[in-house]
């Protein structure tokens, strides 16, 4: 939601989604601007955007909020220079208790694998599905777990953990 992220991906964006594209600042045709406080962060926001629309029941997925171990912020690796890196991980969760009043109407589970958020009650993505086994997929003879993904850049706080 930071406008060099726009600057930089919007054509490709704009040509390969075709989904809403969002954004708190004005930028092309395509983007719809997000009026109010959205937070600090595209986690916060995308809590807020959920609860906005609607949303009785969000799972959190890749809410980790923290540096790896290995120091990087992003389960893809550092942004290109120019882009954002998490600079401000270490404020991210009093953003999101700052953004909890506003979400209190809202069931929202914590099913990501590591979470340095306490807010909301934790699980394992299969119990939060309600007790539901993953489903499973077969590709070229393999079946893996199918796992959700998350959409483009800045979908997650920090979200460094991929598998």
């Amino acid at each position: 939601m930071d406008y060099p992220w726009w600057r930089k991906h919007y054509a490709e964006a704009r040509d390969t989604f075709s989904g809403r594209l969002l954004t708190v600042a004005t930028f092309g045709k395509r983007t719809e601007r997000l009026m109010g406080d959205y937070g600090r962060n595209s986690g916060v926001g995308a809590l807020l955007v959920a609860a906005g629309w609607g949303a009785e029941r969000i799972i959190m997925l890749g809410y980790d909020c923290e540096y790896a171990p290995d120091g990087r912020r992003h389960w893809h690796g550092d942004h290109p220079a120019g882009l954002g890196n998490c600079v401000s991980i270490g404020k991210f969760p009093a953003q999101f208790a700052q953004a909890a009043p506003q979400l209190a109407d809202v069931n929202i589970i914590n099913a990501s694998r590591h979470s340095i958020l306490t807010l909301w009650p934790r699980m394992q993505l299969e119990q939060a599905l309600g007790n539901q086994s993953v489903r499973t997929q077969k590709r070229k003879g393999v079946r893996a777990a199918a796992r959700a993904v998350a959409g483009g850049s800045g979908a997650g706080a920090g979200v460094h953990h991929p598998g």
